[in-house]
Parts: C-alpha cells; sequence; structure tokens
C-alpha cells in the first residue's frame, strides 16, 4: 500500500461510505479552512486502484521554529479496528509529512468509545470501540490530555423514525413546551440565500447564542449552499394569531406588547445546520436576548429533526456539549430533554515527528492557553 495525493473526487467518492465521514472531512470544510490562512491536502491509501483510507489534511507554519502543524480535523477516515491498516496509513504519513517539515500531526477520530445513555451511561452490551485507543498507542500516537468541548456531542437516532415518534419520545416538560409554543402562533419557516445578511445580523448581534462557527460566516455559508448542504431556518411569531390564542390576560398582554413593538411579525431567532452523509449536525443556533425566557429554542430543534425525517437522513446531531452532564450544564439541559444519546470520542492524538521541539512547543501552548486552532 501507498499514500499518495488524491482528488476532491476520489476522496468523496470514498468517505461517502464509511461510517466515520463527517463534514469536518470534506472539500468544503477545506475552502472554508483556507479562508483562515490554512494549506489543505487530500490524501489517500492506495491498494491495487483501490482506496483503503483518506484524510483531509490542513497545515501551517508555526512561527520562530519554521516546522509545519498537520491536522486531520475529525479524521482519518479509516477502519480503527484494522491494526494493519492503521499500522499501514501511519508508516506512509509518517514518509509524506517528514518530506513536508511537520512536527507533529493531529487527528481526532470521529469515532465513539462506547455508547452511553441519555445520562452518559454505558449501554450494557453497545458498541466498544475503547481497543481503538490502544491500537492508536501502540503506533505511537500521543493521548492528548486537553480533553475538550468538542469531543463530546449529543445525538438523536431518527432512522426510521417518524417525527410524532420523537416527539412523544421527549420528557413531558420538553413536549408540553414544543406544543405549547406551537399553540402561540410560533412557527419556523426555511430561508433562501438573498437572506443571509439577515441571518449574519442575527448572528453578529445576540448574546443568546450558540455558534460553532466563529470567522468568516459570509463565506462559510456560501460555501456550503453551493452544494444544497444548509439548512437555516428562522424562527417568528404571527402576532396576530399570538393575540388570538391567548388564554390568559397576561399572554394577551404580552401580544399587544408585541403588536406595539413589531406590528404583525417578529423574527425570534434562527438555527443553521449542515447535512452531509446521513447526518444533520446543527452548527448554530439563536434566540434573540428579547425573547430568551420564552423557551422557544425547543421547536427551533424539533422543526430540524422533522425536517431531517423528512429527507432521509438517519442522525440529528445538536453538536458539541462539555463534557461535565451536571446541571450546570446549559446545553446538557436544553438537549437532554430530547431523550438522545450521549457521544464521546476516543480524543485527540498527535503523531510527533521531533520529539524534543513538540515538548518545548507544547510547554509553550500550555504556558499561553492556546490550541493548534490558535496558530496564525
Amino acid at each position: 500500500m501507498r499514500l499518495k495525493e488524491i482528488n476532491k473526487k476520489e476522496f468523496f467518492d470514498f468517505c461517502s461510505k464509511q461510517s466515520t465521514n463527517n463534514f469536518h472531512q470534506s472539500r468544503q470544510w477545506a475552502e472554508y479552512k483556507r479562508l483562515d490562512g490554512w494549506h489543505t491536502y487530500f490524501v489517500g491509501l492506495d491498494q491495487n486502484g483501490k482506496i483503503k483510507a483518506a484524510a483531509l489534511l490542513l497545515s501551517k507554519e508555526i512561527p520562530i521554529i519554521k516546522k509545519r502543524a498537520f491536522y486531520a480535523p475529525y479524521g482519518i477516515i479509516i477502519n480503527y479496528k484494522d491494526l494493519e491498516l492503521l499500522r499501514s496509513f501511519t508508516k506512509n504519513i509518517k514518509e509524506y509529512l517528514k518530506e513536508k517539515k511537520a512536527l507533529f500531526l493531529k487527528i481526532k477520530p470521529y469515532l465513539s468509545i462506547q455508547e452511553l445513555d441519555n445520562s452518559g451511561n454505558y449501554i450494557q452490551g453497545g458498541y466498544d470501540n475503547r481497543k481503538c485507543i490502544d491500537i492508536l498507542r501502540s503506533l505511537n500516537y500521543i493521548e492528548m490530555d486537553n480533553y475538550v468541548d468538542s469531543n463530546t456531542f449529543y445525538k438523536l437516532d431518527i432512522k426510521n423514525k417518524s417525527a410524532e415518534d420523537i416527539l412523544n419520545n421527549m420528557d413531558n416538560a420538553t413536549k408540553d413546551t414544543i406544543l405549547t409554543n406551537e399553540k402561540k402562533a410560533i412557527y419556523t419557516r426555511d430561508i433562501d440565500s438573498s437572506e443571509f445578511d439577515t441571518i449574519i445580523e442575527i448572528i453578529n448581534n445576540s448574546s443568546n447564542k450558540v455558534n460553532f462557527i466563529k470567522k468568516n460566516i459570509s463565506e462559510f455559508f456560501e460555501i456550503f449552499n453551493e452544494d444544497k448542504l444548509l439548512n437555516i431556518k428562522l424562527l417568528e411569531i404571527d402576532i396576530d394569531k399570538y393575540m388570538k390564542s391567548a388564554q390568559t390576560k397576561a399572554e394577551f398582554e404580552e401580544a399587544k406588547q408585541l403588536e406595539y413593538e413589531f406590528a404583525h411579525k417578529v423574527i425570534v431567532g434562527c438555527i443553521v445546520s449542515i447535512c452531509y452523509g446521513k447526518e444533520v449536525t446543527t452548527i448554530c443556533s439563536i434566540i434573540q436576548d428579547r425573547f430568551k425566557d420564552m423557551l422557544m429554542q425547543y421547536n427551533m430543534y424539533y422543526e430540524v429533526i422533522k425536517w431531517a425525517i423528512d429527507n432521509n437522513y438517519e442522525l440529528y446531531n445538536f453538536n458539541a456539549i462539555n463534557s461535565y452532564l451536571n446541571n450546570e450544564n446549559e446545553l446538557y439541559q436544553l438537549y437532554k430533554g430530547f431523550n438522545g444519546n450521549i457521544v464521546k470520542l476516543l480524543g485527540e492524538f498527535d503523531l510527533i515527528f521531533n520529539t524534543f521541539i513538540y515538548k518545548q512547543y507544547y510547554k509553550y501552548c500550555k504556558r499561553k492557553n492556546i490550541t493548534i486552532n490558535d496558530l496564525n
């Protein structure tokens, strides 16, 4: 087997059939990261003309030391249980990256350690990928001790399920909130590219948001929308219907105030998701500050889930949460009412090419509290 650079079609054709496929290992993500100064490479492990493993590699030069950091975001795309395949890829990637003056290669496999339930407890008899960590260690990948928030996700299995199945499986408080808001004429609608500026303005002006795209938002939208990978919804209130549905004096007064401020309709928030492979992943959700106490975010997530079901996706990914599953974790408390699953990835691993320089650089990063994404 030999490692070679492959074109984007070869890369996509291989990755689209793999269980560890994800949008961070895609042509679109490569284009987006190039805006921030990353060099990108698509590589594949070839065996008699057939690709057996692949990776999108990002690279930046580390200031002063003139070595390069390489990163496979949520990659490599490979069978991590196949020791010989991973050994061959590692041997070949070492030879390939040494020629490019690499200091290290960071990987973050898009593979869960073990099957967990809604509370983060291990499911007896579920899948178990812990041996993959031992395989990586045996090949001299160094497990990093900075277990970051982006290694823990909250996901919902929607394969062969209906929207009614999802609703009925929620906890009572979440279900009641969604149904109550629907009665108040709170609804979502899809947007098109002509409304991108509206979404960007909402993102920039709201403090009550979960946003995983920090830079070049407009360009990000353009890149992923080109291949129709984005689903963006606005959450709105039909104030006229809201007033008619008021059940109490307080609700009626609230509706009158909204009518005074906004007339007939008002945008409450928005939700942005990437649709890639078998998975829909929400990367940004916002409720405008004026409405943050009305618990309308549940409706946004549910509408995206319904859309994903209607379009034959199998997983809905609420996105990253931190690993502390307690009452202080606001994202976890929001998501858990949907009764999904906690997903903890294997973690981050570094393959090191110069141990002495790497240790000095690692100490510097810890002292300055920076990560690979802070390279400039």
